[in-house]
């Protein structure tokens, strides 16, 4: 009885302490809570894509949290960002081969130099209804030295209503020349062409562009040279770096760093790290050289900091002479669907720190190469308002005073209900005694 009253009066003593706390409360789009925009310029209806400039990088979200494409009306327009990178695409291809040689029932192939290793290869024809034994042998002459490739029985090949086999199989070979002899009389059998399906691995170019990258070169007391790389916006990313030098036949060791301050230090192993400075963060370590048959090198970073800095090994040779630097990089691309720049206007916004990212339904969603749009330049808001700041965000010891008050007030609380049931006990006691 006792245990449950009390277990009311706590739950009574929480209701109250959740009153005290501060609420959170998520607020509704409005453009007053954007300090950028730039107009998005077009024609037509239909899909569009843009590439986010510069501006965006430097005064929006990294992650593109903050990002709102509106139309004249202030109704948002649903978008997809991504990078069109460079793709490895592997796939099935039939490689013809060459027939050099044919009598009757057999077939000379040629399959080049530096053809590779195979194991079977495939045969055309338009023939139906049909079986034939191929034998299989390889050499590197056309003419000589044939070596046997398939069992002694040979490979069974036909095409029936209950089967279609044309794939001739045998020993593993990187031979040039193939020679193929067919037996057997089931069915017609006429060969129109012999290719190899093989695996063939092609890359798709991505969109990439190259942006020109200021630098500053000097020699250090131990004899290696720091370059110091400067990128022209805050927060570009970078896929890489290509290095030119004057020099043409050479290899050095290197590290890259990145940081975005330029005072940053290296840290170096068996030294105290101190938590109060700011270090480089190493991106490579490798070799940088270059030959006389290609003229720079690249180095991949993935990063998007301001500076980044180029150590250098020379060793006792002189100091390399660079000509210039260049990023290169994938921009991100905004896709937008179902735009009709005949009827309506369309502005993105950007530069919200409290912005979640926006959560669309892109399961139809067209991503559209076609026709590209151009962004103005950027304005500053004049609705912006910036946000006021939470209770304690300007004095934060505001917070430890608060949870000093709630634990005091807590205390006392429970304070008040244990001297309660102990008065009560002393009056139950009180009444046991008189009887």
């Amino acid at each position: 009885m006792k245990l449950n009253m009390f277990r009311k009066k706590m739950s009574k003593m929480a209701g109250l302490l959740l009153v005290l706390l501060p609420a959170v409360v998520s607020a509704e789009f409005k453009l007053s809570e954007y300090q950028y925009y730039k107009d998005i310029k077009g024609s037509g209806k239909g899909n569009f894509y843009l590439k986010l400039d510069r501006d965006i990088y430097a005064h929006g979200n990294q992650f593109f949290h903050d990002l709102r494409v509106v139309d004249k009306n202030n109704k948002e327009q649903k978008y997809d960002i991504s990078r069109v990178s460079d793709k490895r695409v592997v796939e099935e291809k039939d490689l013809p081969l060459k027939v050099v040689f044919r009598k009757g029932n057999t077939f000379v192939l040629d399959r080049g130099l530096d053809a590779g290793y195979v194991d079977k290869l495939m045969v055309k024809t338009s023939s139906v209804n049909f079986s034939r034994v191929a034998d299989v042998y390889g050499s590197n002459l056309k003419d000589s030295r044939y070596e046997r490739l398939t069992d002694r029985g040979g490979d069974l090949i036909a095409i029936s209503p209950a089967k279609r086999d044309l794939e001739i199989k045998f020993k593993y070979t990187d031979h040039r020349f193939l020679k193929v002899v067919f037996s057997g009389s089931e069915g017609d059998f006429k060969v129109d062409d012999f290719y190899i399906r093989k695996k063939v691995a092609e890359t798709e170019p991505g969109i990439k562009e190259k942006i020109e990258l200021s630098f500053e070169s000097r020699l250090l007391s131990d004899g290696k040279q720091e370059v110091l790389i400067i990128v022209p916006a805050d927060n570009l990313p970078l896929e890489s770096f290509i290095v030119k030098t004057a020099q043409k036949d050479f290899e050095r060791p290197i590290t890259l760093y990145a940081s975005n301050n330029r005072e940053a230090s290296i840290y170096h192993p068996g030294e105290r790290y101190d938590s109060k400075k700011d270090y480089w963060v190493r991106k490579y370590s490798g070799t940088f050289s270059a030959k006389v048959y290609y003229d720079d090198q690249s180095f991949r970073v993935a990063d998007n900091k301001k500076y980044y800095l180029l150590i250098i090994d020379n060793g006792d040779n002189d100091p390399l002479d660079i000509l210039e630097v260049k990023g290169e990089r994938y921009p991100d691309i905004l896709y937008l669907n179902n735009l009709d720049f005949s009827k309506n206007s369309y502005r993105l916004y950007y530069g919200n720190p409290l912005a979640k990212k926006a959560n669309y339904d892109l399961s139809s969603f067209k991503r559209d190469l076609n026709q590209e749009l151009i962004l103005s330049k950027e304005v500053k808001n004049p609705l912006y308002k910036a946000p006021a700041k939470k209770l304690g965000e300007d004095k934060p010891y505001l917070i430890y005073i608060f949870i000093v008050l709630l634990v005091i007030i807590l205390l006392w609380f429970v304070y008040k209900i244990l001297k309660e049931e102990a008065n009560k006990d002393l009056e139950d006691d009180d009444y046991v005694d008189k009887l």
